[in-house]
């Protein structure tokens, strides 16, 4: 065959996949799974109503920290050395203090004080302890140390703002011949000795009838180097809000807050409409309707056997044998090795086979393209009368002459034009 023009792959768009004929599809499906919609919308009304008795009624209660007072605390170290034998620079008895670096023979002793304060609506128990720790090093790794205790103060009720002073004195001199003998004691001079004053503070205080406890630790580096020593100091402040846990009603956002009754009360409208339109006949189901969606879906299932043109009248005065199916009818395509062919202007497919015509009338018009029937109102388009003949040919781009379709067997005349 030749001179045929086959329809396109993606079945044009008909008049029930517009609004009216989707709102009858979803009418068709709650009649016949009624159950099951209801089952689904009571679950949805159960849901929104959970929620919203969650969310309203019993919203439960949910953890906030609420701040009910700062306290603050700081620990200073103050170093000073005194110069035990004239020098050109120094005279015997001068102070010297806050200095990176001191000299181990004018004042081989350094004089060291630390200061404790803090800050708080209530006077503070603080006890601090000052120790001279002398350790060797290597990276993170402590070879060996020893701890000697210098001093300790404490007091039961320190105001707030008030300083605590513990002081102590490091004879340098003595603290460095101590670890050459250690290390002599040990056969080797390991790691990277160091010499540090340390200060621990244990310090309890009551903020907003809470007792809160403090636990710090400063250190004074001392590091000896030839005929000198320097001195480094660690310390600062430190500051904490003091909060108070409490309980309060849990709170949402508002999706959930205005969901949950929107949900409920959606499903139970839907519950109400349901139910009217089962009792009022409207969920009927239309069984021409579900007859030309089953036509339509062989339409697209056999679309590679149909090809589109125009249909003489009177099929040209031949034998018709209609076909219940369109199934069917491609089967007599199949078996007569011809082509069906639809008529876009009357929907009417056939399967011409010398001076027979097997025909498959579908019912109502709805198989004809949106294009072609643009302009038809969907109560129109499920009339099962005739379409008016206006006389006009339509004008379908993909329509193909009969003659091509049917061979040199057949010599089918084309209905006069509307000019003629």
């Amino acid at each position: 065959m030749t001179g045929t023009t086959d329809t396109p792959e993606q079945p044009s768009k008909t008049v029930d996949d517009t609004p009216g004929g989707i709102t009858h599809r979803a009418r068709e499906f709650a009649a016949t799974q009624l159950p099951l919609v209801v089952a689904g919308l009571l679950l949805l009304a159960a849901l929104g109503a959970g929620v919203t008795y969650a969310t309203h009624v019993s919203p439960g209660e949910q953890t906030e920290s609420e701040v009910v007072g700062t306290w603050s605390d700081a620990g200073q170290f103050d170093h000073a050395a005194t110069v035990q034998r004239d020098t050109e620079v120094f005279a015997n008895g001068t102070e010297l203090d806050d200095r990176s670096t001191y000299f181990t023979r004018a004042s081989p002793e350094l004089n060291v004080e630390y200061a404790y304060r803090h800050r708080a609506t209530k006077p503070a128990a603080v006890r601090t302890n000052l120790s001279l720790v002398v350790r060797s090093t290597d990276g993170d790794d402590v070879l060996w140390e020893t701890t000697e205790r210098l001093d300790r103060t404490s007091s039961d009720a320190l105001a707030p703002g008030e300083r605590q002073n513990v002081t102590a004195t490091v004879n340098v001199s003595r603290v460095r011949d101590r670890i050459r003998r250690i290390e002599t004691d040990l056969g080797a001079a390991a790691g990277e000795p160091s010499i540090r004053v340390v200060a621990v503070t244990d310090a309890t205080v009551t903020v907003a009838d809470e007792t809160v406890d403090r636990n710090r630790e400063d250190a004074l580096t001392i590091t000896t180097d030839g005929g000198t020593y320097d001195v480094t100091s660690e310390g600062g402040s430190w500051s904490d809000d003091v909060t108070h846990q409490r309980s309060v009603p849990a709170e949402y956002g508002p999706l959930r807050s205005l969901g949950g009754p929107a949900l409920a009360l959606g499903a139970i409208a839907g519950l109400v409409g349901l139910g009217w339109a089962h009792h009022t006949g409207r969920l009927g189901v239309d069984p021409q309707r579900r007859r030309r969606r089953a036509v339509r879906r062989e339409r697209e299932e056999f679309d590679d056997w149909i090809t589109a043109g125009r249909l003489p009248d009177d099929l040209g005065g031949r034998t018709t044998v209609e076909t219940e199916s369109l199934e069917g009818l491609v089967d007599v395509a199949i078996d007569s090795d011809r082509r069906v062919v639809e008529d876009p202007s009357t929907g009417l497919f056939a399967v011409l086979d010398g001076d027979v015509a097997y025909t498959f009338d579908p019912p109502g018009t709805d198989l004809v393209p949106v294009e072609d029937s643009e302009h038809v109102s969907e109560s129109d388009a499920f009339d099962e009368t005739e379409p008016a003949d206006d006389g006009a040919e339509p004008s379908d781009p993909e329509v193909t002459d009969i003659n091509d379709l049917l061979g040199d067997d057949f010599d089918v005349e084309p209905p006069p034009s509307a000019d003629e």
